[in-house]
C-alpha cells in the first residue's frame, strides 16, 4: 500500500494528532476517530474515551491489506450507525458518501445509489492508494523543481557578479588608457612650451645685444665734434645689428575635445546570443560557371538588376557600366563617368549610388539619367548603401 510507503526527505513529517510533538513517531490509527496517534498517546490518552474500547484501531504499517493481502482487518459487519445506534450498517450511500443501515435507507436515503461495503472499501482504497502515489510523484517534482530553482538562482548569481567584475575590469582599463592619454597630451604640450620658452630666451638675448650695440653706436655719432671727423667717419647700416622676427616654434597646440563622447564599455549579451554567434557558419563552396571579359581595369562593385542585366563599376577610374553577360565578352548598355563608392538595386528598378557626397544618387537603368535621391546625410560623406530583405536602407557615412 502507498500510505505505508516512507516518504523522501522533501515531503512533510506527520505528527501525533493528539500530542503534536515534532519528530514524535506515529504508530497507530484509530479509524472510528480517524486519528494518527503514537504510542504514548494511545495508552494514556485515547484508552480514557468512554467508547475507545470498541473503537478499531490499527498499526500504521497495516493500513490497506494484511500479509496475505486480503481487505483490510475490519469487521465491516459490525459497524455501528451513528444515527441509529442499536443498528449496524449495511450498505453505502455512494451520493451521500456514508454508511448506512436499513433504517437510514428507509428514511433519508431511499432510493440513493447504495452499494456493497466491502466493494465501496475496496473503491476507496483503490483511490486513495492511487491519490497517495499521486502525492508522492507530485513532491519529488516538487523537490526536483525547488533544487533546480536553487541551482538556477546560483548560477544566475554568480554570473551576475562575474559580469559585474567584468564591467569594472573593463573600466579601470579604460580609465587607465585614458589617464595614459593624458599624460602624453600632458608632455607633449610640456614639449611645446619648453620649446617656446627656448625660442623666445634666445630672441630676447639678440635684441638685447642688438639694442647694446645700436647705442653705442648712437653715443659713438654724438661724440663727433670736428669737420674731419665727420668726413672720415665711415657709415654703414644698421639694420643687421636687427634680427630677424620669427613665429618658429613659438606656437603652443589646441586641445581638440574627441568626436566620439560616449565611451562604450560593452554590450550585455545572454548564453544563446553568444552561442548563435559561435554557431559555425555553412560550408559553402564556390564554383566558377561562366567567364566574361570587360575592359575597365579593376570592378569594384557588381550589383544584379531586376531585369537581369549587370551593372559594374570601376571606382579608381570613375567608370559605371550596365552591361549584359555574352559568351565571353560583355555588351555596355550604358557607361557613365562616375566615382562610386557604392550601389543598390531599389525594387523600383533604380540604382542607388553613394558618390561620396552628402545626397545619393539615383541613375534611371533606362536612360542613365543622373538625379539626387531623397536619402541625405548633413555634414557628412556617404560611402556605403545597403538594401536590407525587408527593403530597408542602411547607409554608412
Amino acid at each position: 500500500m502507498a500510505l505505508s510507503k516512507s516518504l523522501s526527505q522533501e515531503q512533510i513529517q506527520i505528527t501525533c494528532q493528539l500530542c503534536e510533538i515534532p519528530n514524535k513517531k506515529i504508530l497507530w490509527k484509530c479509524k472510528d476517530c480517524d486519528l494518527l496517534m503514537c504510542g504514548n498517546c494511545r495508552e494514556n490518552i485515547h484508552s480514557k474515551v468512554k467508547t475507545s474500547g470498541d473503537h478499531q484501531i490499527m498499526n500504521i504499517s497495516d493500513i490497506g491489506t494484511n500479509e496475505n493481502g486480503e481487505n483490510e482487518n475490519v469487521i465491516l459487519s459490525n459497524i455501528k450507525c451513528k444515527t441509529h445506534q442499536h443498528h449496524t450498517c449495511c450498505l453505502f450511500c455512494k451520493e451521500c458518501s456514508k454508511v448506512v443501515c436499513p433504517i437510514c435507507i428507509t428514511d433519508a436515503h431511499n432510493g440513493h445509489k447504495l452499494q456493497n461495503l466491502i466493494e465501496a472499501y475496496d473503491e476507496k482504497i483503490k483511490h486513495s492508494n492511487d491519490r497517495q502515489e499521486q502525492i508522492i510523484l507530485m513532491l519529488e517534482e516538487i523537490g526536483m523543481r525547488q533544487k533546480e530553482l536553487t541551482e538556477i538562482e546560483s548560477d544566475r548569481h554568480l554570473k551576475h557578479r562575474e559580469a559585474k567584475q567584468a564591467i569594472q575590469v573593463e573600466k579601470e582599463t579604460l580609465v587607465e588608457t585614458m589617464n595614459r592619454c593624458e599624460e602624453e597630451l600632458f608632455k607633449q604640450l610640456d614639449r611645446e612650451l619648453e620649446t617656446s620658452d627656448l625660442y623666445v630666451d634666445r630672441e630676447k638675448r639678440q635684441l638685447e645685444k642688438a639694442k647694446v650695440s645700436l647705442i653705442e653706436r648712437r653715443e659713438n655719432a654724438l661724440k663727433l665734434n670736428s669737420f674731419v671727423q665727420i668726413l672720415e667717419h665711415q657709415l654703414g647700416s644698421d639694420n643687421e645689428l636687427l634680427p630677424t622676427r620669427t613665429d618658429k616654434g613659438y606656437n603652443i597646440s589646441h586641445f581638440v575635445p574627441a568626436t566620439t563622447k560616449f565611451l562604450n564599455l560593452g554590450t550585455l549579451k545572454t548564453d544563446t546570443m553568444i552561442a548563435l554567434q559561435k554557431t559555425p557558419m555553412a560550408n559553402v563552396i564556390m564554383k566558377v560557371e561562366k567567364k566574361a571579359k570587360t575592359e575597365l581595369r579593376s570592378i569594384h562593385s557588381i550589383v544584379i538588376c531586376n531585369d537581369n542585366p549587370i551593372w559594374i563599376a570601376d571606382s579608381k577610374n570613375g567608370i559605371l557600366q550596365k552591361v549584359v553577360l555574352g559568351e565571353e565578352d560583355i555588351l555596355i548598355l550604358l557607361n557613365i563617368q562616375l566615382v562610386v563608392f557604392s550601389m543598390v538595386v531599389v525594387p523600383s528598378g533604380d540604382l542607388l549610388l553613394a558618390t561620396g557626397d552628402s545626397v545619393l544618387k539615383n541613375i534611371n537603368p533606362k536612360t542613365g539619367t543622373q538625379t539626387n535621391s531623397i536619402y541625405s546625410v548633413y555634414d557628412q560623406i556617404i560611402t556605403a548603401v545597403h538594401l536590407t530583405e525587408k527593403n530597408e536602407l542602411i547607409i554608412g557615412s
